[in-house]
């Protein structure tokens, strides 16, 4: 971390790289938030530890992109990675790495913390008031090597030059395979070789293990074997907090190895080879996704840790005055500076604050208190600091955040790009503070005071104005996700749509579904398979209480309707209306609302499917209907939108009971003109006789409704008046009536209710359909006898009723003798069946015929 990159912008562009790693974040958080719904009873040590293991996720994602950014490349490769992998962007990355990795270790509790009361009674978490001594010390050291202490070969470089990673790892290999690599370099009189320089340097930092590989290649190993496997018992059974290796110093591997050390025997006093686990490191064997302890150490593993080193450096202090085996201290006096000067505490050069730090917390105090942690860092700095130093900003933000100044956290990152226009920081930096919200590290609202003009009150009180932190830094992130994308190419508008809607899902204020109904109110879906991925990502945040999200799936999901209308395409366009009314569903019973509550889509849907009917009906009864092309094009659209929306599943769940009506009223109109056109009257007199006859309503069982609305009266009247006029006509073909005796009931029921409409005096229009029967064109009705669209009056239609029920009355009664007749031949039958002759002949006839006659005998 260095001064240089405090202050520095990344701009405005996203590369690929940056989007893996953001939707990588975003899909931890959005895992975490489907566990804690799927766990709402869940211990509160459970929810820290999946919250200390989202931070670290946080922290793989950011890693993971500094390591590819700064992995050497050549070729074509190289050229194409060249304008993503600037200085700048990956020194910031690396700061907010560090400044989230010191903020898991100070300021989120740890499993083993408990609740307590502030001055205000409400629930706080105290982490360091709740911690052992010792508990803190393994996450500060790795924390130290990963982030401050240089490359552990950098007392391989010299002094002229500027070597890189690359060119160190191959002096490092020329050195060991030298003869004698401790005298390898160059080195004046007082001097020691490179070879001890970085044996001591790697023991400063605790990687025993890197330091004894070292070691091993002395030139004069061979002939003290004896006191080298001295020494490698010590080294290696070091129970040291933080480990004997870097390897695991982020708290997790950054990618997939094998692991391949083998479990050692005891070597110095019964001490395990894995004895350093006690501190809280994470095991050896462990992944990212298994891991034994994210952090802090547990009350008997401190114990026994304690126990371990005690009696480790004990032992180390027994050789510092005897001198190990085989006289090799004395034969190799190098050995006590770059060893054990370091390891028993008695040394004080250092190459900065962090290595002093470092070795203090190791071999000094290692069971050092969490909250005298910041007291020793500040005076390492004070003592090994340069006072001119051009990263004091780094250190103060240090020390505040290990005094648990969670503010100062967010500002740091704020400073390190969370305040750019870049995607990738200002994400990072919004889900943090979500993180840090979501711990109890920082309150939901800020309060602040006023101190412009120093203005008060009445009171004589600062002003004071109440900030919403996480809200403002979710919807700084969601612009930030819209403007990189828009930024490219239009192409990249949908990407940069979606990364925004995530976000502000996320957070999921009201102030927040105003933003995103706002994104997608500027770029709608231009595509199916893009709506489709829009409504799965409202959905996915439909499950998070207090979301009410379904009015953004009515609008992504409308907006395709009305793309398929203005193309004529009315399948698709009920469709899509389908979707909105499911996504509307689900929040209704997510919430489990017993209001009659319906969305938009849903009430769209009903409208389009009772305008559809009108049109239709219109069509058939209007003086031009004979124009067949109308009626026929009509005709096809209602059957489109009926197929479309019959063969859905989600038809049966999804939609309201006044919803089905209109769907299903459609449907008998688009049977009722199809038929029609076919000349298939019986069908019609039945679609009609369905639609108009009373139906449980769905307010109240109690109630009964006709699925047609009155509005539609007059125009299923017109059609009945015609092919009852037809059966008239053809009365004397032997054809059957295209009512039956109910069909006519029902329609002489509806006709009076209609007649009586048209004078006022009837409670049932008055009381169930007021508003509605106001809205009939006046050009449609006329009072009294007159005409109703040139095609009938009161008294005519009920004289065809009348002829009608007649008809009706002689069909039933001839189909009750036909049955009958039927009826008694097919039980005779059956009984002729029963006592049919034998085929031996007349004898066995005559017995039967003496037992008694047949049954039903004519």
């Amino acid at each position: 971390m260095s001064m240089n990159a405090v202050y520095c912008s990344t701009g405005v562009t996203c590369n690929p790289f940056e989007i893996k790693a953001l939707l990588e974040v975003l899909d931890y958080r959005e895992e975490f938030q489907s566990w804690v719904i799927e766990n709402p009873d869940a211990a509160n040590a459970t929810v820290i530890q999946k919250l200390r293991t989202l931070s670290s996720s946080y922290r793989k994602a950011v890693i993971r992109l500094s390591y590819f950014l700064a992995a050497p490349t050549a070729g074509k490769e190289k050229k194409f990675l060249s304008e993503f992998k600037s200085p700048v962007a990956m020194e910031l990355l690396t700061c907010m790495s560090a400044v989230m990795h010191l903020s898991q270790i100070f300021l989120l509790p740890y499993p083993n913390t408990t609740a307590v009361r502030n001055i205000n009674g409400e629930e706080e978490i105290s982490l360091l008031s709740n911690t052992m001594p010792g508990s803190l010390t393994a996450d500060t050291v790795r924390y130290l090597r990963a982030h401050h202490l240089p490359h552990k070969l950098n007392a391989l470089r010299s002094n002229d030059d500027v070597d890189d990673d690359k060119e160190l790892c191959e002096t490092f290999e020329e050195m060991l395979s030298s003869d004698q690599p401790e005298y390898w370099g160059v080195m004046t009189e007082n001097e020691f070789s490179p070879f001890w320089k970085l044996v001591r340097s790697l023991v400063l930092r605790g990687c025993l293990k890197d330091a004894w590989d070292v070691l091993s290649h002395h030139s004069s190993r061979s002939n003290n074997r004896e006191g080298f496997l001295h020494l490698r018992a010590i080294l290696l059974s070091a129970p040291l907090p933080g480990g004997r290796e870097d390897k695991f110093d982020y708290g997790f591997q950054i990618f997939s190895e094998s692991n391949d050390d083998e479990e050692e025997d005891l070597i110095i006093g019964d001490i395990p080879y894995n004895a350093y686990e006690e501190w809280g490191c994470t095991s050896r064997h462990a992944t990212f996704e298994n891991h034994n302890n994210d952090g802090g150490g547990k009350a008997a593993g401190l114990r026994s840790a304690k126990s371990f080193y005690a009696t480790w450096s004990n032992h180390v202090r027994i050789v510092m005055e005897s001198g190990l085996k085989g006289g090799l201290l004395y034969r190799i006096p190098e050995l006590r500076w770059a060893v054990f000067n370091v390891i028993s505490g008695s040394t004080d050069s250092f190459d900065g604050w962090a290595e002093a730090l470092c070795a203090e917390l190791l071999y000094v105090h290692p069971m050092i208190r969490p909250e005298d942690i910041c007291i020793r860092t500040q005076v390492a700095m004070d003592l090994y600091g340069d006072k001119n130093d051009e990263n004091f900003y780094v250190n103060m933000l240090i020390l505040s955040i290990m005094k648990m100044d969670a503010g100062c956290a967010i500002d740091a990152l704020h400073k390190f790009g969370g305040g750019s226009s870049a995607a990738l920081p200002t994400t990072l930096t919004a889900l943090f503070c979500d993180l840090l919200v979501l711990a109890g590290c920082i309150p939901k609202k800020i309060v602040t005071s006023s101190t412009i003009g120093k203005m008060k009150d009445d009171d004589g009180i600062l002003n004071r104005k109440i900030i919403n932190l996480r809200k403002y830094l979710f919807l700084s992130a969601a612009w930030a996700c819209e403007a990189c994308f828009r930024a490219t190419d239009d192409e990249d508008d949908e990407v940069g749509v979606r990364f925004a809607s995530r976000v502000l899902m996320l957070e999921g204020t009201s102030q927040a579904r105003s933003a995103l109904l706002e994104i997608l109110g500027r770029c709608m879906p231009a595509s199916d398979a893009e709506a489709t991925a829009w409504l799965s990502l409202v959905a996915s945040s439909l499950s998070v209480a207090g979301d009410d999200l379904s009015e953004i799936s009515s609008l992504i999901a409308l907006s395709r309707a009305r793309h398929y209308l203005e193309n004529s395409q009315p399948g698709g366009a009920a469709f899509w209306m389908l979707r909105g009314a499911e996504a509307e569903n689900c929040h209704l019973s997510a919430k489990k609302c017993t209001n009659n509550s319906r969305g938009i889509a849903t009430i769209k849907l009903g409208a389009y499917c009772v305008q559809l009917a009108s049109d239709l009906l219109k069509s058939v009864v209007s003086p031009t209907t004979m124009e067949e092309t109308l009626v026929t094009n009509r005709l096809l659209i209602a059957q489109e939108v009926v197929r479309s929306i019959g063969q859905d599943d989600a038809i049966s769940t999804s939609i309201d009971g006044i919803t089905m009506s209109a769907f299903s009223f459609l449907c008998n109109v688009t049977d009722l003109c199809s038929a029609l056109l076919q000349q298939k009257y019986r069908d019609v007199g039945s679609k009609i006789c369905s639609c108009l006859v009373d139906r449980p309503a769905e307010d109240a069982v109690t109630t009964t409704l006709p699925l047609a609305h009155p509005t539609f009266w007059l125009d299923l009247f017109s059609v009945a008046y015609n092919i009852l006029k037809t059966d008239e006509l053809i009365a004397d073909q032997e054809q059957k009536p295209s009512f039956d005796v109910d069909g006519i009931h029902i329609l002489m029921t509806r006709l009076k209710l209609l007649e009586s409409s048209f004078h006022g005096d009837n409670e049932f229009f008055r009381g169930q359909y007021n508003d509605e029967i106001k809205s009939i064109d006046n050009t449609q009705r006329q009072l009294g006898g007159s005409c109703i669209d040139s095609l009938f009056t009161f008294p005519e239609m009920r004289l065809l009723l009348e002829r009608g029920l007649m008809r009706a009355f002689v069909e039933r009664n001839s189909y009750r003798k036909l049955a009958a007749v039927a009826d008694k031949k097919q039980k005779f039958k059956e009984a002729s069946a029963f006592h049919a002759p034998s085929l031996l002949g007349g004898l066995e006839e005559s017995i039967d015929l003496l037992l008694g006659p047949p049954p039903y005998a004519i």
